[in-house]
Protein backbone atom coordinates (compact mmCIF):
# COMPACT_ATOMS: atom_id res chain seq x y z
CA UNK A 1 0.00 0.00 0.00
CA UNK A 2 2.50 2.90 0.64
CA UNK A 3 4.88 1.63 -2.18
CA UNK A 4 1.71 2.14 -4.36
CA UNK A 5 1.01 5.64 -2.52
CA UNK A 6 4.76 6.91 -3.15
CA UNK A 7 4.36 5.28 -6.64
CA UNK A 8 0.87 7.72 -7.15
CA UNK A 9 2.63 10.50 -5.48
CA UNK A 10 5.63 10.70 -7.62
CA UNK A 11 3.04 9.97 -10.92
CA UNK A 12 1.26 13.38 -9.63
CA UNK A 13 4.76 15.31 -8.72
CA UNK A 14 5.49 14.45 -12.49
CA UNK A 15 2.74 15.24 -14.29
CA UNK A 16 2.61 18.25 -11.89
CA UNK A 17 5.99 19.18 -13.08
CA UNK A 18 4.76 18.98 -16.83
CA UNK A 19 1.51 20.78 -16.84
CA UNK A 20 1.91 22.94 -13.64
CA UNK A 21 5.59 24.72 -14.14
CA UNK A 22 7.08 23.03 -17.53
CA UNK A 23 4.45 23.41 -19.89
CA UNK A 24 3.12 27.15 -18.41
CA UNK A 25 7.06 28.56 -18.78
CA UNK A 26 7.47 27.25 -22.14
CA UNK A 27 4.10 28.92 -23.16
CA UNK A 28 5.26 31.70 -21.22
CA UNK A 29 8.65 32.61 -23.29
CA UNK A 30 7.22 31.75 -26.63
CA UNK A 31 4.48 33.79 -26.17
CA UNK A 32 7.10 36.41 -24.51
CA UNK A 33 9.52 36.26 -27.53
CA UNK A 34 6.34 35.99 -30.14
CA UNK A 35 5.19 39.70 -28.78
CA UNK A 36 9.04 40.60 -28.90
CA UNK A 37 9.07 39.26 -32.86
CA UNK A 38 5.90 41.03 -33.69
CA UNK A 39 6.43 44.53 -31.44
CA UNK A 40 9.88 44.76 -33.54
CA UNK A 41 8.14 43.92 -36.59
CA UNK A 42 5.02 46.25 -36.66
CA UNK A 43 7.36 49.44 -35.55
CA UNK A 44 9.70 48.81 -38.09
CA UNK A 45 7.15 49.09 -40.05
CA UNK A 46 5.38 52.21 -38.95
CA UNK A 47 8.53 54.32 -38.82
CA UNK A 48 9.48 53.08 -42.54
CA UNK A 49 5.80 53.62 -43.90
CA UNK A 50 6.08 57.24 -42.00
CA UNK A 51 9.05 57.94 -43.72
CA UNK A 52 8.53 56.94 -46.61
CA UNK A 53 5.01 58.84 -46.77
CA UNK A 54 6.36 62.03 -45.51
CA UNK A 55 9.59 61.57 -48.49
CA UNK A 56 7.58 61.61 -51.44
CA UNK A 57 7.33 64.46 -53.91
CA UNK A 58 4.95 66.98 -53.19
CA UNK A 59 2.28 66.01 -55.75
CA UNK A 60 1.55 63.23 -54.03
CA UNK A 61 0.47 64.95 -51.16
CA UNK A 62 -1.30 66.96 -53.06
CA UNK A 63 -3.39 64.19 -54.06
CA UNK A 64 -3.86 62.22 -51.44
CA UNK A 65 -6.40 62.34 -48.82
CA UNK A 66 -4.52 63.04 -44.97
CA UNK A 67 -7.63 60.84 -43.71
CA UNK A 68 -6.87 58.00 -46.53
CA UNK A 69 -3.46 57.67 -45.81
CA UNK A 70 -3.85 57.21 -41.95
CA UNK A 71 -6.15 54.71 -42.29
CA UNK A 72 -4.31 52.60 -44.91
CA UNK A 73 -1.00 53.16 -42.62
CA UNK A 74 -2.39 52.21 -39.41
CA UNK A 75 -4.75 49.48 -40.73
CA UNK A 76 -1.94 47.70 -42.55
CA UNK A 77 0.44 47.86 -39.33
CA UNK A 78 -2.36 46.37 -37.12
CA UNK A 79 -3.01 43.67 -39.22
CA UNK A 80 0.81 42.02 -39.64
CA UNK A 81 -0.17 41.58 -35.79
CA UNK A 82 -3.07 39.01 -37.14
CA UNK A 83 -1.19 37.64 -40.04
CA UNK A 84 1.46 36.35 -37.52
CA UNK A 85 -1.13 35.15 -35.18
CA UNK A 86 -3.13 33.08 -37.62
CA UNK A 87 -0.27 31.25 -38.72
CA UNK A 88 1.38 30.82 -35.48
CA UNK A 89 -1.72 29.93 -33.56
CA UNK A 90 -3.96 28.61 -36.24
CA UNK A 91 -2.30 27.19 -39.06
CA UNK A 92 0.72 25.17 -37.18
CA UNK A 93 -1.44 23.21 -34.37
CA UNK A 94 -4.58 22.30 -36.90
CA UNK A 95 -1.91 21.19 -39.57
CA UNK A 96 -0.14 18.95 -37.01
CA UNK A 97 -3.11 17.74 -35.65
CA UNK A 98 -4.64 16.38 -39.31
CA UNK A 99 -1.53 14.86 -39.67
CA UNK A 100 -2.07 12.61 -35.95
CA UNK A 101 -5.44 12.16 -36.05
CA UNK A 102 -5.44 10.50 -39.96
CA UNK A 103 -2.34 8.85 -39.18
CA UNK A 104 -4.30 7.52 -36.19
CA UNK A 105 -7.54 6.47 -38.09
CA UNK A 106 -4.81 4.95 -40.68
CA UNK A 107 -3.20 2.56 -38.42
CA UNK A 108 -6.69 1.45 -37.47
CA UNK A 109 -9.59 1.83 -40.24
CA UNK A 110 -7.73 2.86 -44.10
CA UNK A 111 -11.88 3.23 -45.20
CA UNK A 112 -12.56 5.50 -42.29
CA UNK A 113 -9.13 7.43 -42.75
CA UNK A 114 -10.21 8.21 -46.92
CA UNK A 115 -13.40 9.49 -45.91
CA UNK A 116 -11.68 11.84 -43.48
CA UNK A 117 -8.91 12.96 -45.71
CA UNK A 118 -12.14 13.76 -48.26
CA UNK A 119 -13.74 15.71 -45.91
CA UNK A 120 -10.70 17.90 -44.89
CA UNK A 121 -9.52 18.36 -48.50
CA UNK A 122 -12.83 19.42 -49.34
CA UNK A 123 -13.47 21.74 -46.41
CA UNK A 124 -10.41 23.37 -46.84
CA UNK A 125 -11.31 23.96 -50.11
CA UNK A 126 -14.40 25.45 -49.77
CA UNK A 127 -12.97 27.46 -47.12
CA UNK A 128 -9.99 28.80 -49.80
CA UNK A 129 -12.51 29.33 -52.50
CA UNK A 130 -15.15 31.40 -50.34
CA UNK A 131 -12.32 33.33 -48.48
CA UNK A 132 -10.70 34.48 -52.13
CA UNK A 133 -14.17 35.49 -53.47
CA UNK A 134 -14.33 37.87 -50.23
CA UNK A 135 -11.25 39.77 -51.46
CA UNK A 136 -12.86 42.01 -53.69
CA UNK A 137 -15.83 42.73 -51.34
CA UNK A 138 -13.13 43.43 -49.00
CA UNK A 139 -11.33 46.34 -50.93
CA UNK A 140 -14.29 47.84 -51.82
CA UNK A 141 -15.16 48.03 -47.68
CA UNK A 142 -11.70 49.45 -47.23
CA UNK A 143 -12.09 52.06 -49.74
CA UNK A 144 -15.48 52.91 -48.43
CA UNK A 145 -13.94 53.60 -44.74
CA UNK A 146 -11.41 55.03 -46.30
CA UNK A 147 -13.56 57.59 -48.12
CA UNK A 148 -15.56 57.96 -44.78
CA UNK A 149 -12.47 58.86 -42.72
CA UNK A 150 -11.18 61.36 -44.88
CA UNK A 151 -15.01 63.11 -44.50
CA UNK A 152 -14.61 63.27 -41.04
CA UNK A 153 -10.93 64.27 -41.20
CA UNK A 154 -12.04 66.98 -43.62
CA UNK A 155 -14.78 68.17 -41.60
CA UNK A 156 -13.40 68.23 -37.99
CA UNK A 157 -10.41 69.95 -39.85
CA UNK A 158 -12.95 72.25 -40.94
CA UNK A 159 -15.35 72.15 -38.44
CA UNK A 160 -15.36 76.48 -38.03
CA UNK A 161 -16.51 76.69 -41.80
CA UNK A 162 -19.81 74.28 -40.90
CA UNK A 163 -20.42 76.25 -37.75
CA UNK A 164 -20.12 79.90 -39.19
CA UNK A 165 -22.27 78.46 -41.98
CA UNK A 166 -24.23 76.41 -39.98
CA UNK A 167 -24.19 73.30 -42.31
CA UNK A 168 -24.50 70.67 -39.43
CA UNK A 169 -27.92 69.30 -40.81
CA UNK A 170 -26.46 69.10 -44.60
CA UNK A 171 -22.92 68.07 -43.58
CA UNK A 172 -24.72 64.80 -41.39
CA UNK A 173 -26.98 63.93 -44.44
CA UNK A 174 -23.52 63.49 -46.40
CA UNK A 175 -22.05 62.05 -44.11
CA UNK A 176 -24.94 59.39 -43.28
CA UNK A 177 -24.95 58.71 -47.13
CA UNK A 178 -21.11 58.10 -47.08
CA UNK A 179 -21.65 55.87 -43.51
CA UNK A 180 -25.03 53.80 -45.59
CA UNK A 181 -22.63 52.76 -48.64
CA UNK A 182 -19.72 51.36 -46.26
CA UNK A 183 -22.58 49.41 -44.44
CA UNK A 184 -23.77 48.14 -48.16
CA UNK A 185 -19.85 46.91 -48.75
CA UNK A 186 -19.54 45.73 -45.45
CA UNK A 187 -22.61 43.50 -45.38
CA UNK A 188 -21.94 42.30 -49.40
CA UNK A 189 -18.20 41.42 -47.55
CA UNK A 190 -19.61 39.76 -44.32
CA UNK A 191 -22.60 37.47 -46.32
CA UNK A 192 -19.92 35.55 -47.93
CA UNK A 193 -18.96 34.32 -44.48
CA UNK A 194 -22.75 33.09 -43.82
CA UNK A 195 -22.30 30.75 -46.89
CA UNK A 196 -19.29 29.51 -46.09
CA UNK A 197 -20.90 28.52 -42.49
CA UNK A 198 -23.86 27.01 -44.22
CA UNK A 199 -21.53 24.84 -46.91
CA UNK A 200 -18.68 23.72 -44.44
CA UNK A 201 -20.77 22.14 -41.76
CA UNK A 202 -23.07 20.25 -44.30
CA UNK A 203 -19.75 18.89 -45.70
CA UNK A 204 -18.38 17.80 -42.03
CA UNK A 205 -22.47 16.76 -41.46
CA UNK A 206 -22.12 14.35 -44.83
CA UNK A 207 -18.77 12.98 -43.97
CA UNK A 208 -19.61 12.67 -40.58
CA UNK A 209 -22.57 10.43 -41.52
CA UNK A 210 -20.28 8.33 -43.82
CA UNK A 211 -17.41 8.14 -40.63
CA UNK A 212 -20.52 6.30 -38.55
CA UNK A 213 -21.94 4.13 -41.46
CA UNK A 214 -18.36 2.53 -42.55
CA UNK A 215 -17.09 2.35 -38.51
CA UNK A 216 -20.70 0.36 -37.50
CA UNK A 217 -20.49 -1.81 -40.78
CA UNK A 218 -17.05 -2.50 -39.98
CA UNK A 219 -17.64 -3.34 -36.26
CA UNK A 220 -20.74 -5.48 -37.61
CA UNK A 221 -18.77 -7.67 -39.94
CA UNK A 222 -15.81 -7.93 -37.09
CA UNK A 223 -13.40 -5.84 -38.40
CA UNK A 224 -13.56 -2.83 -35.95
CA UNK A 225 -13.61 -3.07 -32.22
CA UNK A 226 -15.82 -0.81 -29.79
CA UNK A 227 -12.58 0.22 -28.83
CA UNK A 228 -11.37 1.33 -32.10
CA UNK A 229 -14.77 3.05 -32.74
CA UNK A 230 -14.59 5.31 -29.62
CA UNK A 231 -10.72 6.13 -30.62
CA UNK A 232 -11.53 7.22 -33.80
CA UNK A 233 -14.67 9.43 -32.88
CA UNK A 234 -12.82 10.83 -30.10
CA UNK A 235 -9.95 12.10 -32.87
CA UNK A 236 -12.94 12.84 -35.30
CA UNK A 237 -15.06 15.04 -33.19
CA UNK A 238 -11.66 16.92 -31.27
CA UNK A 239 -10.37 17.63 -34.53
CA UNK A 240 -13.26 19.12 -35.86
CA UNK A 241 -13.10 22.47 -34.29
CA UNK A 242 -9.53 22.69 -35.11
CA UNK A 243 -10.68 22.44 -38.84
CA UNK A 244 -12.97 25.77 -38.04
CA UNK A 245 -10.59 27.44 -35.96
CA UNK A 246 -7.59 26.74 -39.16
CA UNK A 247 -9.78 28.53 -41.75
CA UNK A 248 -10.92 31.24 -39.36
CA UNK A 249 -7.06 31.39 -39.15
CA UNK A 250 -6.88 31.45 -42.65
CA UNK A 251 -9.46 33.86 -43.36
CA UNK A 252 -7.81 36.10 -40.83
CA UNK A 253 -4.59 35.68 -42.66
CA UNK A 254 -6.04 36.51 -46.17
CA UNK A 255 -8.01 39.28 -45.07
CA UNK A 256 -4.88 40.78 -43.14
CA UNK A 257 -2.88 40.69 -46.10
CA UNK A 258 -5.77 43.04 -48.35
CA UNK A 259 -4.92 45.68 -45.92
CA UNK A 260 -1.33 44.79 -45.76
CA UNK A 261 -0.83 45.29 -49.37
CA UNK A 262 -2.70 48.43 -49.78
CA UNK A 263 -0.13 49.53 -47.35
CA UNK A 264 2.74 47.79 -49.55
CA UNK A 265 1.33 49.77 -52.88
CA UNK A 266 2.08 53.26 -51.03
CA UNK A 267 6.14 51.47 -50.64
CA UNK A 268 5.51 51.34 -54.89
CA UNK A 269 5.26 55.12 -55.36
CA UNK A 270 8.50 56.35 -56.27
CA UNK A 271 10.07 60.28 -55.40
CA UNK A 272 9.60 62.03 -58.53
CA UNK A 273 12.15 64.67 -57.47
CA UNK A 274 15.29 63.10 -56.24
CA UNK A 275 18.75 64.43 -55.43
CA UNK A 276 21.30 63.65 -58.19
CA UNK A 277 24.17 61.78 -57.70
CA UNK A 278 26.69 62.68 -54.91
CA UNK A 279 24.62 65.85 -54.77
CA UNK A 280 26.33 68.73 -52.97
CA UNK A 281 24.82 70.74 -49.85
CA UNK A 282 24.43 74.06 -51.31
CA UNK A 283 26.48 77.11 -49.60
CA UNK A 284 24.73 80.26 -49.28
CA UNK A 285 26.91 83.70 -48.37
CA UNK A 286 25.00 86.18 -50.13
CA UNK A 287 21.46 85.06 -51.50
CA UNK A 288 21.27 85.90 -55.18
CA UNK A 289 18.75 83.92 -56.58
CA UNK A 290 18.49 83.80 -60.76
CA UNK A 291 15.79 82.43 -62.92
CA UNK A 292 17.64 81.86 -65.84
CA UNK A 293 14.84 81.32 -69.19
CA UNK A 294 12.63 78.67 -66.89
CA UNK A 295 9.98 76.72 -68.75
CA UNK A 296 7.44 75.05 -66.38
CA UNK A 297 4.19 72.93 -66.58
CA UNK A 298 2.20 71.56 -63.97
CA UNK A 299 2.42 67.50 -63.87
CA UNK A 300 -0.95 65.68 -65.03
CA UNK A 301 -1.78 64.59 -61.75
CA UNK A 302 -1.64 68.07 -60.33
CA UNK A 303 -3.14 70.08 -62.96
CA UNK A 304 -6.80 70.50 -62.55
CA UNK A 305 -8.18 70.53 -65.86
CA UNK A 306 -6.96 69.41 -69.19
CA UNK A 307 -6.41 73.15 -70.19
CA UNK A 308 -3.84 73.21 -67.69
CA UNK A 309 -2.13 69.91 -68.37
CA UNK A 310 -1.33 71.46 -71.69
CA UNK A 311 -0.66 74.91 -70.77
CA UNK A 312 2.98 76.09 -69.49
CA UNK A 313 2.70 78.42 -66.38
CA UNK A 314 6.06 79.62 -66.75
CA UNK A 315 7.52 80.28 -70.23
CA UNK A 316 10.98 81.91 -70.76
CA UNK A 317 10.63 83.29 -67.14
CA UNK A 318 13.69 85.33 -66.17
CA UNK A 319 14.31 86.84 -62.52
CA UNK A 320 17.39 87.65 -60.76
CA UNK A 321 17.06 89.14 -57.30
CA UNK A 322 19.90 91.05 -55.45
CA UNK A 323 21.02 90.59 -52.63
CA UNK A 324 19.21 92.69 -49.24
CA UNK A 325 16.35 93.52 -51.64
CA UNK A 326 12.57 93.04 -51.41
CA UNK A 327 10.48 91.47 -54.32
CA UNK A 328 6.69 91.81 -55.16
CA UNK A 329 5.53 89.72 -57.52
CA UNK A 330 2.05 90.84 -59.18
CA UNK A 331 -0.46 89.69 -61.21
CA UNK A 332 -3.79 87.64 -61.61
CA UNK A 333 -4.95 84.50 -59.84
CA UNK A 334 -3.39 81.87 -61.58
CA UNK A 335 -0.46 83.93 -63.13
CA UNK A 336 2.29 81.40 -61.46
CA UNK A 337 3.37 83.51 -58.72
CA UNK A 338 3.02 80.72 -55.87
CA UNK A 339 4.68 78.47 -58.43
CA UNK A 340 8.05 80.68 -58.71
CA UNK A 341 7.96 79.97 -54.76
CA UNK A 342 7.66 76.21 -54.94
CA UNK A 343 10.41 76.06 -57.62
CA UNK A 344 12.84 77.91 -56.20
CA UNK A 345 12.42 75.45 -53.30
CA UNK A 346 12.33 72.37 -55.62
CA UNK A 347 8.67 71.34 -54.83
CA UNK A 348 9.20 70.39 -58.43
CA UNK A 349 11.56 70.26 -61.31
CA UNK A 350 11.49 72.64 -64.21
CA UNK A 351 11.48 71.57 -67.95
CA UNK A 352 13.75 73.29 -68.96
CA UNK A 353 16.27 76.21 -67.84
CA UNK A 354 17.76 76.75 -64.51
CA UNK A 355 17.67 77.84 -61.07
CA UNK A 356 20.63 78.99 -59.20
CA UNK A 357 21.02 80.60 -55.68
CA UNK A 358 24.55 82.09 -55.70
CA UNK A 359 25.50 80.44 -58.80
CA UNK A 360 24.87 77.28 -57.27
CA UNK A 361 22.31 74.62 -59.55
CA UNK A 362 19.54 74.05 -57.14
CA UNK A 363 18.99 70.73 -59.09
CA UNK A 364 22.14 69.89 -58.26
CA UNK A 365 22.59 70.18 -54.43
CA UNK A 366 20.44 68.12 -51.64
CA UNK A 367 17.00 69.27 -51.57
CA UNK A 368 17.54 69.49 -47.42
CA UNK A 369 20.48 71.49 -47.93
CA UNK A 370 18.23 73.62 -49.72
CA UNK A 371 15.25 74.17 -47.52
CA UNK A 372 17.20 74.34 -44.21
CA UNK A 373 19.05 77.30 -46.27
CA UNK A 374 15.55 79.26 -46.57
CA UNK A 375 12.54 80.60 -44.68
CA UNK A 376 8.88 81.13 -45.82
CA UNK A 377 6.15 82.25 -44.25
CA UNK A 378 3.35 80.74 -46.12
CA UNK A 379 -0.01 82.74 -46.74
CA UNK A 380 -2.11 80.15 -44.42
CA UNK A 381 0.43 79.66 -41.86
CA UNK A 382 -0.59 75.84 -40.29
CA UNK A 383 0.95 75.65 -36.91
CA UNK A 384 1.83 71.78 -35.05
CA UNK A 385 -0.47 71.21 -31.94
CA UNK A 386 2.21 71.86 -29.68
CA UNK A 387 3.41 74.79 -27.79
CA UNK A 388 4.30 78.11 -29.00
CA UNK A 389 7.73 77.87 -27.96
CA UNK A 390 7.88 74.22 -30.24
CA UNK A 391 6.42 75.90 -33.41
CA UNK A 392 8.73 78.54 -33.04
CA UNK A 393 12.05 76.76 -32.35
CA UNK A 394 10.83 73.56 -35.29
CA UNK A 395 13.10 74.97 -38.45
CA UNK A 396 16.15 74.93 -35.57
CA UNK A 397 15.60 72.57 -33.41
CA UNK A 398 19.41 73.42 -32.11
CA UNK A 399 18.62 77.25 -31.29
CA UNK A 400 19.57 78.68 -27.60
CA UNK A 401 16.51 79.92 -25.52
CA UNK A 402 17.99 83.09 -26.25
CA UNK A 403 17.67 83.09 -30.14
CA UNK A 404 14.38 81.93 -30.15
CA UNK A 405 13.31 84.88 -27.25
CA UNK A 406 15.06 87.23 -29.68
CA UNK A 407 12.73 85.62 -32.55
CA UNK A 408 9.62 86.61 -30.25
CA UNK A 409 10.54 89.94 -29.48
CA UNK A 410 10.76 90.52 -33.47
CA UNK A 411 7.41 89.25 -34.35
CA UNK A 412 5.99 91.43 -31.24
CA UNK A 413 4.95 88.24 -29.93
CA UNK A 414 6.28 88.93 -26.20
CA UNK A 415 3.38 90.34 -24.79
CA UNK A 416 0.99 87.70 -26.83
CA UNK A 417 2.69 85.64 -24.44
CA UNK A 418 2.70 87.94 -21.49
CA UNK A 419 -1.22 87.43 -21.03
CA UNK A 420 -1.31 83.93 -21.34
CA UNK A 421 -1.37 81.53 -18.39
CA UNK A 422 1.26 79.28 -19.41
CA UNK A 423 3.36 81.76 -21.66
CA UNK A 424 5.44 80.09 -24.25
CA UNK A 425 4.50 76.67 -23.66
CA UNK A 426 0.34 77.51 -24.00
CA UNK A 427 -0.38 74.86 -26.80
CA UNK A 428 -1.69 76.33 -29.76
CA UNK A 429 -4.47 73.82 -30.92
CA UNK A 430 -4.44 71.80 -34.59
CA UNK A 431 -3.57 74.26 -37.05
CA UNK A 432 -2.91 76.39 -34.08
CA UNK A 433 -6.79 76.96 -34.42
CA UNK A 434 -6.45 78.23 -30.43
CA UNK A 435 -4.49 81.44 -31.64
CA UNK A 436 -5.50 84.49 -33.94
CA UNK A 437 -4.73 84.67 -37.65
CA UNK A 438 -2.60 87.29 -36.86
CA UNK A 439 -1.15 85.70 -34.18
CA UNK A 440 -0.69 82.12 -36.40
CA UNK A 441 1.16 84.78 -39.13
CA UNK A 442 3.39 85.73 -36.09
CA UNK A 443 4.45 82.78 -34.64
CA UNK A 444 4.94 81.64 -38.42
CA UNK A 445 7.60 84.76 -38.93
CA UNK A 446 9.21 84.31 -35.27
Amino acid sequence: KEQFLNFMFMIIGIYFFLRGILAPSFHFIRIKLFNRLEGDLMSNLEKDSFWHIMTRSYDFHLNKKTGSIISQMTRGVSKVETMLDSFIFNFIPTIFRIILSIGIIIYFDIITAIILGVMIVLFLLVGVYITEKQRKPQNEANYREDLLKQNVGDVFTNIETVIYFGKESRTQSYFSNISNQLKISRLKFWDLFSWYVLIETVIIAIGTVFIFYFTFTGFVEGRITLGTIALIYSALFRLVPFLFNMMHGYRMFIRSSVDVSALFEMFKVEKKVIDVPKAKTIRISEGEIDFDHVYFTYPKTVSSSKEKQLEKVLKDFNLKIKKNTKVALVGPSGGGKSTVIKLLYRLFDIDEGRITIDGQDISKVTQESLRNSMSIVTQEPILFDNTIYFNIAYANPKAKKKEVWKAIKFAQLDRLIADLPYGEKTIVGERGVKLSGGEKQRVSIA
